[in-house]
């Protein structure tokens, strides 16, 4: 009995940029290289998610329950938005990158540019998402320049989180 090669179907065309699982898969099976954000970076973009989030989170309190005010509302509304951003972000917008170290540059940029609206609790995620891809362009030896600029808006955005929550 003659064992057949099984054929594996071509991958159809995608939009340039656009990465899914399946392609990711047959990928790696027949020896290619996976996207920087899959395989073992999953689990440390989960960890990251998960600290930037819980970082929002208690900023956003600092800042609704400082002082005098008791802003609960406020609160539960821009805790939901932070969130939603996470979420939108490490689940849907991160694992599409293809290139981490401009991805990680351009999110840097918006953290940076989100602290003018820090009372959203936007600039964590954002922060975080850029410090995800700024590690995976140093992991992958491509773009390691500008992933090393991602990691350090990252930091100037989450230290600027940080005061802005004390200062108000």
């Amino acid at each position: 009995m003659a064992i057949r090669p099984q054929i594996a179907a071509a991958p159809r065309p995608r939009a340039a940029g656009i990465v899914n699982r399946a392609d990711v898969e047959r990928a790696a099976l027949a020896g290619g290289r996976r996207a920087a954000c899959y395989g073992p970076t999953v689990g440390r973009r989960t960890g990251i998610a998960a600290a930037s989030v819980a970082l929002a989170i208690l900023l956003l309190a600092i800042g609704a329950y400082s002082g005098d005010d008791d802003d609960t509302g406020y609160f539960l509304i821009a805790s939901a938005i932070a969130i939603a951003v996470a979420v939108a972000l490490f689940w849907g917008i991160v694992p599409r990158i293809t290139r981490p170290g401009l991805g990680g540059l351009i999110i840097g940029i918006l953290a940076v540019v989100s602290l003018v609206v820090f009372w959203l609790g936007l600039p964590s995620p954002l922060a975080g998402a850029a410090a995800v891809l700024g590690l995976a362009a140093r992991d992958s030896g491509s773009e390691a320049g500008k992933g090393n600029a991602a990691l350090a808006l990252a930091a100037i955005a989450v230290v600027a989180a940080v005061v802005f929550a004390f200062i108000g």
